[in-house]
């Protein structure tokens, strides 16, 4: 049994450590920006549902959306429902769903924008929020963390985002065995 305890404790740090080290793959292999935004559109192309035309692809995953079209570029969309808390100014509505989108379009000189923006919209409304209306403060935070990030970290968040929403229909992930193995042991007599 122990040997068996020694192996299985193996298995898992090295499952563990597999997992770790799994990042955005574009940066591990040293490509280009363009080079990674195109895989981008290819995996969107390939594992995604083709939506109004020919060349619009979209995978979805929970709250975040990515999707490309017949330009190459690569929209992310998540969306965040946040509770403000009761209002103490009137009928001004608790709920707010912020849309983060970050947007990555090829130039004509092989170079890469990438552009981070947002949209408030207050629960129960369809227009969001004018550019002239103060902000509510829950959501601040994370306009703010979504606004400061660098070039390469939205690229990456990208890269991220389009593996957890495009997985191929017939890949199954490799942990849950691992979890199954490490439940204790039940005897019935």
């Amino acid at each position: 049994m122990g040997l068996f305890n020694r192996f299985l404790s193996v298995a898992t740090a090295a499952a563990a450590c597999v997992l770790v080290q799994a990042g955005p793959v574009g940066a591990q292999q040293g490509l280009t920006d363009a080079e990674r935004v195109r895989a981008l559109e290819q995996t969107i192309r390939t594992n995604g549902s083709r939506i109004k035309g020919p060349s619009e692809y979209r995978c979805s995953n929970g709250n975040t959306t990515v999707s490309t079209d017949e330009t190459g570029g690569v929209v992310e969309k998540k969306i965040l429902t946040l509770w403000q808390g009761p209002s103490t100014v009137g009928p001004v509505s608790p709920v707010y769903n912020l849309s983060l989108q970050t947007e990555a379009m090829l130039l004509r000189n092989g170079s890469v924008s990438i552009i981070p923006t947002y949209a408030v919209t207050p629960q129960g409304q369809e227009e969001p929020l004018s550019e002239g209306v103060p902000l509510p403060t829950v959501v601040l935070p994370y306009i703010s963390l979504h606004a400061t990030k660098t070039h390469q970290a939205l690229l990456s968040g990208m890269e991220e985002a389009v593996s957890k929403a495009c997985k191929p229909k017939s890949e199954e992930p490799s942990y849950p065995v691992i979890v199954q193995l490490l439940a204790p042991p039940t005897f019935q007599m």
